[in-house]
């Protein structure tokens, strides 16, 4: 049984396997276009065909989970910038949404350094530019006020839903095959 990874199964199978395969999937792209409490999406049953890249296996069938608009946590398509807002704010029980942005931009570009995922990418670059502008406009902590400490924080409505990456049908949205890669596991 083949178990397709486009997510954190890429870097972080918790479940042992014989043996991995890099690949993609044509007329499919990963998307951070929904929401998830507890880090992985409710599979749907789409029956697909994955191509090995550099293997000499043919290719074969397999069923893959594709985000639907009907599914309660569909955020649908957004700018790369609001992506990443929302990206940096959620943490859940797997973890901080951040880390599972680049954990999976650093697999990518190790199993994968010949693919441009460029949705991933402008992703990365907006996380990374808030981060460092806060860094920028943030005030030292010894020159905060006590009474600032005590205020309530505004807390992000996303906190706890991560954006995790999904697949969309291609016909959706036009893009290259390069950004169609991912992991069998």
């Amino acid at each position: 049984m083949w178990v397709f990874g486009y997510g954190s199964l890429m870097w972080k199978a918790d479940f042992p396997y014989n043996r991995k395969l890099v690949g993609y999937v044509k007329g499919y792209v990963r998307r951070f276009w929904q929401a998830s409490e507890d880090h992985r999406g409710v599979p749907g049953k789409v029956q697909v065909t994955f191509y090995p890249g550099k293997s000499e296996e043919k290719p074969f069938p397999l069923t893959i989970y594709v985000a639907q608009k009907e599914n309660p946590f569909y955020l649908g398509p957004a700018n790369a910038l609001e992506i990443a807002r929302q990206i940096r704010g959620a943490e859940g029980p797997s973890g901080s949404n951040r880390e599972y942005l680049l954990s999976l931009i650093e697999c990518m570009r190790n199993i994968a350094p010949h693919v441009r995922d460029q949705h991933l990418m402008d992703i990365e670059q907006n996380l990374l530019n808030l981060e460092t502008t806060e860094k920028k406009t943030s005030p030292s902590p010894n020159l905060q006020s006590a009474s600032h400490h005590n205020q309530p924080t505004g807390r992000n409505p996303l906190a706890g839903h991560h954006r995790s990456a999904s697949h969309h049908d291609e016909s959706r949205r036009a893009q290259h095959d390069d950004n169609r890669r991912a992991e069998v596991a």
